[in-house]
């Protein structure tokens, strides 16, 4: 029996790692995962949705003393799921909002309902 030494172990995971990798990527016009780790995919959402909105848009997710108007929803809308998803997973990241995760995605899941509805 051939004993594997360390270079094919790394060389195996190596391989497998690039596979997932690839698997993972969707192809649908989604960011990839490089580009959603970068500063510029960020601040090219942020600025889809601008200050304003986006203060609106986090007071309505996490404190909810605020409610995401049609103007706003109209941003929400242009910036896309895919954006709104991770801009919400990069917030709660940051403390205090990641203990209220659970909370935060279900308010979240409802501001895009609601905002959909405003589109038709």
């Amino acid at each position: 029996m051939v004993k594997p030494t360390n270079f094919s172990i790394v060389a195996i995971l190596l391989v497998a790692i690039i596979a997932m990798a690839m698997k993972a990527r969707v192809t649908s016009g989604d960011p990839s995962a490089k580009e959603i780790l970068s500063d510029a995919y960020y601040e090219t959402c942020k600025g889809k949705v601008g200050r304003d909105c986006g203060v609106m848009i986090v007071s309505d997710m996490f404190f909810q003393n605020a409610t995401t108007d049609a103007p706003c929803c109209r941003k929400v809308l242009t910036m896309g799921k895919n954006c709104h998803a991770n801009m919400l997973g990069k917030i709660l990241q940051q403390s205090p909002f990641k203990e209220n995760k659970t909370l935060a995605l279900d308010r979240s899941r409802a501001i895009l309902a609601r905002c959909s509805s405003m589109k038709n």
